[in-house]
């Protein structure tokens, strides 16, 4: 599994993301629905880098 993270500049994406079912199953699968929820998080990239080099998506588990 690839996630590539790209930081938005517009509020109009997140209700995109917000209301696509698609992008909430994925957010909530990998752990990360909760960061992506809280508009702070989503300005601290080293942090959900950091998450995301963590996760295995093989035993969908954060290996740390």
């Amino acid at each position: 599994m690839v996630i590539t993270w790209h930081e938005h500049e517009h509020e109009e994406e997140d209700m995109v993301a917000l209301h696509d079912p698609g992008t909430m199953i994925a957010l909530r699968n990998c752990g990360l629905l909760k960061y992506f929820c809280i508009s702070s998080m989503r300005q601290q990239i080293t942090l959900l880098q950091y998450f995301l080099d963590a996760w295995d998506p093989t035993n969908q588990v954060f290996q740390i």
